[in-house]
């Protein structure tokens, strides 16, 4: 069974990929993304990623 990262956002639009970047350079874990009510266009980023 392999771990899961669960990361909550909320209006990191800019951000985003750089972390799920960094996450994904120091773990094979999965990542759930757990949208917290963005209004930024957060929560659209997540799915081309």
């Amino acid at each position: 069974m392999r771990p899961i990262v669960i990361m909550p956002l909320y209006n990191e639009e800019e951000t985003l990929a750089r972390v799920l970047e960094e996450v994904r350079r120091h773990t094979r874990a999965g990542i759930l993304v757990v949208n917290d009510g963005s209004t930024d266009g957060s929560a659209e980023g997540t799915a081309s990623r």
